[in-house]
């Protein structure tokens, strides 16, 4: 007999809605996809390749009646706006093509809405400087054992993950209004944001209204967390929110690779890299988990800071949409977290193990 977790859902409104290929050719051809990835300077008839050393101007762009193609006359290849995007971001053009999808649809909904790059006029305090006041963390400390059990069993984490992150100094423990919490945090000061422990929202205070998360007040959203303690990793996982940022470490340990990876984790879809803290992806070689939400969201991020780790010569960028690590169709796994929640519970006999992840990068 087949199991329940084998049946395929049935379409949501969400995915009912959702633009075919050709529509968002129409909302997002190649030159303004291009544009978009700020490769504007390759769309033309003849330029170099966007993809390789090229003495020559043998790469280039036209219009056809099926659509925009390029030309690659070094090697031949051609291909749409799909197969741009899998050479731009060294991915498998029919391995990813749903990964690639959602990234598509992700830049066709962000045109017309703000721009990719910083306008003049954007307070450069927004994007690059070192903040004069940090966010206050005191009262939180590495907290007790109780409490790294409490986290890990909240959250479906292993204690030995849990560990890991207080030992490196990323994860606290305290009280924040009177509820016990943790948060997340480094050595730079600049970033600090708080959940509590028992997994309830805060409460509305005045403006706040409930909310799960809390970023205490001068912390920097665009400083990607854990920056700090990775300077000696080659290799970084890096991830969205403060739940996936301990959830990598549970990746890198039940890998045993804490020698090799550090988890970063940047705590909003809705911002940019800082400009200040990009030189130090330099030479690194990167692995972007992204959420897998409706609205896209993750993805359009993770094309953001794709474009922004490459233009920081990071040595290798590479994505990987959650429920393609997952093997689901149901779209039960949104993020990382819950992959390694329900990895370790054992919920689906499908799901490849936790320590797997990172083989194949």
């Amino acid at each position: 007999m087949k199991s329940q977790h084998s049946k395929k859902p049935a379409k949501t409104a969400a995915m009912a809605h959702q633009p075919s290929l050709h529509q968002l050719k129409q909302v997002c051809p190649l030159p303004v996809l291009m544009e978009h990835l700020g490769l504007g300077r390759h769309a033309k008839p003849s330029s170099k390749s966007p993809f390789r050393a090229d003495n020559n101007a043998s790469w280039g762009i036209f219009e056809s009646d099926n659509g925009w193609r390029f030309k690659e006359h070094g090697t031949g290849e051609s291909g749409d706006e799909i197969t741009f995007l899998a050479n731009h971001l060294r991915l498998d053009q029919r391995e990813s093509f749903p990964v690639l999808l959602g990234l598509y649809q992700a830049a066709a909904k962000k045109m017309g809405t703000q721009p990719v790059n910083p306008q003049p006029g954007t307070p450069a305090a927004e994007l690059s400087a070192e903040p004069t006041v940090l966010p206050d963390k005191t009262g939180f400390s590495p907290g007790t054992d109780e409490q790294h059990r409490q986290l890990a069993e909240l959250r479906g984490f292993s204690v030995e993950a849990v560990s890991w992150a207080v030992e490196r100094g990323v994860v606290v423990f305290g009280e924040w209004h009177q509820h016990q919490c943790y948060g997340v945090c480094d050595s730079s000061g600049r970033l600090f944001e708080v959940r509590r422990l028992d997994g309830q929202n805060f409460p509305a205070v005045g403006e706040l209204q409930s909310r799960k998360s809390h970023t205490v007040k001068h912390s920097q959203k665009s400083w990607p967390v854990g920056l700090p303690e990775a300077e000696q990793a080659a290799n970084l996982l890096m991830v969205e929110g403060l739940p996936d940022f301990i959830a990598a470490h549970e990746v890198i340990v039940a890998s045993q690779l804490e020698a090799q990876w550090a988890p970063v984790a940047m705590l909003s879809a809705g911002v940019q890299i800082s400009a200040d803290a990009l030189p130090r992806f330099t030479g690194k070689q990167v692995l972007i988990c992204f959420h897998n939400d409706p609205e896209h969201q993750g993805a359009q991020a993770a094309l953001n800071w794709h474009r922004q780790l490459q233009a920081a010569n990071a040595a290798k960028v590479s994505l990987l949409d959650t429920r393609k690590l997952a093997g689901l169709a149901e779209g039960g796994i949104k993020d990382l977290n819950d992959y390694v929640r329900l990895a370790i519970a054992g919920t689906y006999s499908q799901l490849p193990p936790v320590s797997t992840i990172l083989g194949n990068f």
